[in-house]
């Protein structure tokens, strides 16, 4: 399994669509269906995210193979041309158009210190409100760009599966200790979810059973209904979403394969703007008959992630792509420059092997 896997590609999918429906029906003030919590639903979704981001950066790292330092350097400003772009556009956009943080919400400007700290992705640590309410995770994600680089040397060094348990063990235990103690690290109420995509990365290098593809959905299924047990239930979601992937044959179905693909390329622009196509379709457009209104929902919701895409997120990651590799070592050639006069050397003993070789049999044959 690698970050192109199609089962991937549906858990990714599975949970911005989850975070997406969770706010329409919250627009339409519908906080529960039967037992089932709206927001608990959508928290799910960012969860699974995280799962996802955090074994396919693993990957990501897997493909450096660069000495420690330089791996660090080059993770670092990927990641940074990776998220902050878009977010900041987002941000600007809603100081630009005075867009609520919530789109059934009315708008309130932020002061300049709130400002900033948005820009920078550091809600959390200032205590600053979210200029646009998805933006609350993406401080979380940030932050543990910091420990990801040291947790997948570690599991590289000691690839055992009891690691990422171990960690995920101190995690849920830390978790707690966090919230009645220092309220700007609640970075580590999420270290379990990060953690489940650490043991998948691990368990992938062993892989000893291989159930059908049909099991994946099921168990993304069930790790939302485990979720809607509580807050502390989120983290062995997390937990399994990361051990059963490895384990699961991928998804065959072509249309599913097609559909998941799709959302996932685009979820990160999904994401970030699928509030400010709510806030355009219903209150701006309030006045439009209601068919009206689902269309420009529908258009934006499709329209505005590919543009952000195109437009902003994948030349900014071509951008820090290219300045990352200026941070990584030469590869070794098979002759490089110091070594190219041994070249012709090695040429000349492989002409000796073979007029040895020739001698020899005809030697034997006399």
């Amino acid at each position: 399994m690698d970050r192109n896997s199609s089962n991937l590609d549906l858990l990714r999918s599975i949970a911005v669509l989850a975070v997406y429906f969770s706010h329409v029906s919250q627009m339409l003030k519908v906080e529960s269906v039967g037992p089932i919590s709206v927001n608990a639903f959508a928290q799910m979704g960012v969860l699974a995210f995280f799962v996802h981001t955090s074994l396919v950066l693993m990957f990501s790292m897997d493909r450096l193979q660069m000495p420690a330092a330089a791996m660090f350097k080059a993770f670092y400003v990927r990641r940074a041309f990776r998220i902050y772009p878009l977010s900041i556009v987002t941000v600007a956009a809603t100081v630009v158009f005075s867009i609520p943080a919530v789109a059934w919400k009315e708008y309130v400007p932020l002061g300049r210190l709130d400002l900033v700290s948005n820009l920078l992705i550091t809600q959390n640590l200032t205590f600053s409100p979210e200029a646009l309410g998805v933006l609350w995770s993406l401080p979380l994600e940030v932050q543990m760009y910091v420990i990801l680089p040291v947790l997948y040397l570690a599991v590289r060094r000691w690839p055992y599966w009891w690691l990422p348990v171990g960690l995920w063990v101190l995690a849920v235990v830390a978790a707690p200790i966090q919230a009645k103690t220092i309220s700007r690290l609640s970075v580590l109420q999420y270290g379990p979810c990060f953690l489940g995509g650490v043991l998948c990365y691990v368990l992938c290098k062993y892989r000893r059973y291989s159930f059908p593809s049909w099991g994946w959905p099921a168990i993304i299924l069930a790790a939302f209904g485990i979720r809607q047990l509580g807050v502390s239930a989120g983290w062995v979601a997390c937990l399994l979403l990361g051990a059963a992937l490895p384990h699961i044959q991928e998804v065959q179905q072509p249309w599913i394969k097609t559909a998941a693909a799709w959302i996932a390329k685009y979820s990160y622009g999904i994401y970030l703007s699928h509030l400010i196509v709510l806030w355009t379709a219903f209150v701006v457009l309030e006045a439009w008959p209601l068919w009206g209104q689902i269309l420009v929902c529908v258009s934006l919701s499709v329209a505005l992630p590919m543009a952000m895409f195109h437009w902003i997120e994948q030349p900014m990651m071509a951008v820090g792509a290219q300045l990352a590799r200026r941070t990584a070592p030469p590869v070794p050639q098979p002759w490089t420059d110091d070594a190219r006069h041994l070249q012709p050397l090695a040429q000349t003993a492989v002409q000796f092997k073979d007029k040895a070789m020739s001698s020899l049999t005809m030697n034997a044959k006399a």
